[in-house]
């Protein structure tokens, strides 16, 4: 259970740090957002 917590600690922290390197690097959000859409399309069909 406490093994459950801190992945969920630790992958958050990831999620953040990864979040703030996109939002200042425009080059990676925009290819992350077309990758995004591609997955959603694709999930969809």
């Amino acid at each position: 259970m406490i093994d459950q917590i801190i992945a969920l600690i630790m992958a958050s922290i990831f999620i953040g740090l990864v979040l703030e390197l996109i939002s200042k690097n425009p080059i990676i959000k925009s290819k992350l957002l077309l990758g995004q859409s591609l997955a959603v399309a694709s999930s969809t069909k």
